[in-house]
């Protein structure tokens, strides 16, 4: 699960540590504390629109030249429970724990869980294609579907086929590589 904050470096306690000290200076931690620290950096174009609807942000930056506005992306701060999970080593207990105090704090305004977005596949039979990789990646090219949103599909809601996302990658890294010779000629 996802959540926005209004402040781009926010961080939340979720759980207090408790240690015990001992009078020959040593410490014994009894429960691992837990913070949620939310980074402005992440976020999806969905999520963005998400938190600027959501949060009401007082002042805005200029550019040098004084008329040219900051856009307030580093102002908002995103965490996602699962990449925490992962690099904290939580149990699914300790996940939902978090889940449910970050939920419950919504109520206060300065957080918001993300809408879980899901994305829809190309064409509706297009998790049960026959074909090749190459054929797949030639259709998608031949009818116009956007390879960036087939190859984030793909990678997140899809079937998460390896051949056909690493040749997706190599497809669209080949455009860019035109495209920029384009620009340079």
């Amino acid at each position: 699960m996802r959540f926005v904050s209004k402040y781009g470096h926010h961080t939340v306690q979720i759980r207090p540590e408790v240690v015990e000290a001992f009078a020959t200076g040593q410490v014994r931690v009894l429960q691992r504390g837990i913070l949620a620290h939310f980074h402005p950096f992440g976020l999806t174009p969905e999520e963005r629109d998400f938190a600027l609807g959501k949060f009401t942000f007082q002042g805005w930056y200029q550019e040098q030249d004084e008329a040219t506005m900051v856009p307030l992306d580093y102002r908002i701060g995103l965490y996602d429970t699962d990449v925490a999970a992962r690099d904290g080593q939580w149990d699914d207990e300790t996940k939902l724990h978090v889940e449910e105090t970050l939920l419950a704090l919504e109520y206060y305004g300065d957080i918001a869980a993300c809408p879980v977005v899901v994305l829809s596949p190309p064409w509706p039979k297009y998790d049960t294609y026959k074909g090749s990789p190459q054929q797949l990646v030639r259709k998608l090219i031949d009818d116009g579907h956007d390879l960036e949103a087939v190859l984030l599909y793909e990678t997140t809601d899809g079937p998460h086929r390896q051949p056909v996302v690493d040749l997706l990658v190599e497809v669209l890294s080949n455009e860019s590589m035109d495209k920029e010779e384009e620009v340079l000629a």
